[in-house]
This record gives structure tokens, C-alpha cells and sequence, in this order.
């Protein structure tokens, strides 16, 4: 059962560190967008017009209309040395914009091509600028992400299988004097077979327990600890826990492969001697 739980842990702490890489990263993407400016002439029903053709646009998620004033607002947020600078230019020189947010299953470098070739000579509109390397880079991450997460869990099964299984074909052969006298006094193959079953489910389900247990444990201390000495990675890789869908997709890992495990053992190492 600790084997088993130690394996398991390890597999739920790479879930959890893939989740929380794989939401950030999605947050990234989420975040990605692109930058329409517009001319300084450009008419209010024009400017409306724009706004619902890139609205309806595949690909966006949503719009923002930022007119020059919030331009120069966020330029002062963002550059703060640099506030004044409308003051000794005599205005603003910021244009108006249009923030283009892309969403959807659609690859963020594709939309925001298809964006620029769409709309960039249409009136009104000046420039498209958007950071493709950026978008390519994020879209990366998240498969790399998804695609780590989906390898870890085939190989926590396999390793889960192979130690269940190989564990209860030790508790067979210790037994196999009582699973011999079993079947001299008339036990049917399932009524022998039935107990190192029961062991099996018995074994994941505890050892899924502690594994989770253990992990919300290490999790809370690393948060703790990142939260006392201001360490920003801790709440980047374990700020959030597992969610309810991954407790019991672990859980469900823990018992099937445990049970697996456990026929396969009853079925290799008692085969020949209920068939005798």
C-alpha cells in the first residue's frame, strides 16, 4: 500500500504541477491579443462598424474600444517617468485603439493573420501590430503542457499495474498452501480468487488516499512558504489544488489499477492450479 502511494503521489504532484502550468499558460493565452490602431479621422460610425466586424471575427473572444484619453491613462501606469510627456509635446499623441482578444480552440498566430489580412487596409484602420513569436510561444507551452500531462499519466499507470501486480503474486505464493486446501475441500475458482480481489480494491483506495492527503499537505507547506519568504513559484506551480475531477480521476486510476493488478496476479499465478 505505501508503494502504491508513493506512486500515485508522484503522479498526482506532476498532474497538479501540468494543471497549474497548463491554467496559467491558458490565462496567457487568454490574454493574448491584438492591437488595431486607428486613424486619427476616423468617424464614431465607422469606428462602431470595426468593432463588430472584429467582434464577429473567428477566433475573438472580445473587443476593447480604448480611446486616446485611456491610452494616455495606461501610458502613465505603465511608464510612470514618462507621465508628462503629453505636457511638453502640447497634447496627446497616443492613438485610439482597438484591443483584440483571441480565444477559442483556433491558433492565436493564425487568428491574428487572418486579422491583419482582413482588416489592415480597411478604412480607418491605420496598424495591426500583434507579437506573433509571443502567441507562437504560449501555444507551444500549453501542448508541451498537455501533451507532459498526458505521458505522465499513461506512465503512472503502467508503473501502478506493474507494482499491484507484482505485489499480489507475492501474497499469492505465501499462500499458496491455504489456496491449495481451499481447492481440495471444493472452493470454486471464484470464491479463491474473490479475496486477493478484495485486497486489491482495499489497497488502491487507501493508498489513493494518502497520496492525496500527502500531496494537499505539501502543497499547503510550499504555499506557506512561499507566502513567507515572497517566492513567487510556489503559487505559480501550487496555487491551485486538484480540482474535484482530477480527485476523482486519481481516485478512479488508484482503484481500477490496483484491481488490474490484482487479476492479473489471480489469474498468472492461480491459473494452472484451478484448472488442475
Amino acid at each position: 500500500t505505501a508503494t502504491l502511494a508513493a506512486v500515485l503521489f508522484v503522479g498526482s504532484l506532476f498532474l497538479l504541477l501540468f494543471d497549474n502550468a497548463g491554467a496559467r499558460l491558458e490565462a496567457f493565452r487568454n490574454d493574448l491579443r491584438v492591437e488595431v490602431y486607428l486613424e486619427s479621422d476616423t468617424a464614431p460610425e465607422q469606428r462602431d462598424r470595426l468593432l463588430a466586424a472584429l467582434a464577429n471575427a473567428e477566433g475573438v473572444s472580445r473587443v476593447e474600444y480604448v480611446d486616446r484619453d485611456e491610452a494616455m491613462v495606461r501610458f502613465g501606469r505603465w511608464f510612470p517617468d514618462l507621465a508628462d510627456v503629453s505636457d511638453h509635446l502640447g497634447g496627446n499623441p497616443l492613438p485610439a485603439s482597438i484591443e483584440v482578444y483571441i480565444g477559442g480552440e483556433k491558433g492565436g498566430a493564425d487568428v491574428a493573420r487572418t486579422l491583419r489580412e482582413r482588416f489592415g487596409d480597411v478604412e480607418g484602420v491605420d496598424e495591426i501590430r500583434f507579437d506573433v513569436e509571443w502567441i507562437d510561444r504560449v501555444e507551444s507551452m500549453l501542448a508541451l503542457a498537455r501533451a507532459g500531462g498526458a505521458i505522465v499519466g499513461l506512465a503512472t499507470f503502467a508503473v501502478v499495474v506493474f507494482v499491484i501486480a507484482s505485489v499480489l503474486r507475492l501474497a499469492v505464493y505465501a499462500r499458496r498452501d491455504e489456496v491449495e486446501i481451499m481447492m481440495l475441500v471444493g472452493a470454486t475458482p471464484g470464491f479463491v480468487r474473490g479475496p486477493f480481489l478484495f485486497a486489491g480494491f482495499v489497497q488502491g483506495l487507501v493508498a489513493t488516499g494518502f497520496a492525496l492527503v500527502a500531496l494537499e499537505s505539501l502543497r499547503r507547506v510550499l504555499l506557506g512558504y512561499g507566502a513567507r519568504e515572497a517566492v513567487a513559484l510556489p503559487a505559480l506551480l501550487f496555487g491551485r489544488g486538484l480540482g474535484v475531477t482530477r480527485i476523482a480521476a486519481v481516485c478512479a486510476v488508484g482503484v481500477f489499477v490496483s484491481l488490474l493488478g490484482a487479476w492479473l496476479a489471480v489469474r498468472r499465478d492461480l491459473g494452472q492450479r484451478l484448472l488442475r
